[in-house]
């Protein structure tokens, strides 16, 4: 029985030895997670590209009608992108906090990733302007980079931890993507041969009479000699 004892004695007078241990250990900052580095370089790439579709949507030879609205519809998805990757403050927000609040933060970005799918792949199909479709050619390209830096794998859901998104392997994504960087390019090259806005722009000018890029170039000197 004694000798049953004698370990329990050397734990008991090795506790106070560790507490003391760890009370002299100097205090380290708490690093940043994956996440919230992964974070950061998201909310800078959307910034990054709002600013490049502002200036898009700023230019007068690019058309109202599907490119201008085009932007602002992925304006407010950008937007709510940003906002959802925003770091949680340990607080709460708005009454609001732990896991309900990481729960709403998940599906604000699962929208915006669907938004960004949709509109990125559909966007080399229905853009018209030129500097529409470079634009979605710079968004497919770094979207390229980031998955093959990452191993195959997606930013958004990184950030977001979790998808709705049907589940096909990150290869198979990837070479996605690669394709419609390949469709656009294309696109741009048919509108070097056949002429701005190709095919849209033609089609319409064969219903309508009138080509839309004419129309444009008509109305920005009338409008400079209105304002002299």
């Amino acid at each position: 029985p004694a000798e049953e004892e004698a370990p329990d004695a050397e734990s008991g007078s090795a506790a106070p030895e560790d507490a003391i241990a760890a009370a002299a250990a100097p205090l380290r900052r708490p690093r940043r997670g994956p996440s919230t580095k992964l974070a950061i370089i998201l909310i800078s790439v959307v910034l990054l590209a709002i600013a490049a579709e502002l200036w898009i949507m700023s230019m007068p030879q690019v058309p109202l009608l599907i490119d201008k609205l085009y932007f602002g519809v992925a304006l407010a998805f950008q937007l709510m992108m940003v906002l959802a990757s925003l770091p949680l403050p340990e607080q709460g927000l708005c009454c609001i906090r732990g896991e309900t609040l990481r729960r709403i933060r998940s599906l604000l970005l699962d929208v915006a990733h669907w938004a960004f799918v949709v509109m990125s792949f559909g966007g080399a199909i229905v853009l018209r302007a030129p500097e529409s479709l470079a634009f979605t050619a710079a968004i497919a390209a770094a979207a390229l980079a980031f998955r093959l830096s990452m191993r195959n794998r997606c930013i958004i859901t990184s950030v977001a931890r979790g998808s709705s998104l049907p589940r096909i392997s990150g290869k198979t994504v990837t070479n996605f993507f690669l394709t419609l960087l390949v469709v656009t390019v294309i696109r741009l090259l048919l509108q070097l041969i056949f002429g701005r806005g190709f095919p849209w722009d033609q089609a319409i000018a064969a219903i309508s009479g009138h080509h839309p890029s004419a129309m444009v170039a008509q109305a920005v000197p009338h409008q400079e000699h209105t304002e002299l």
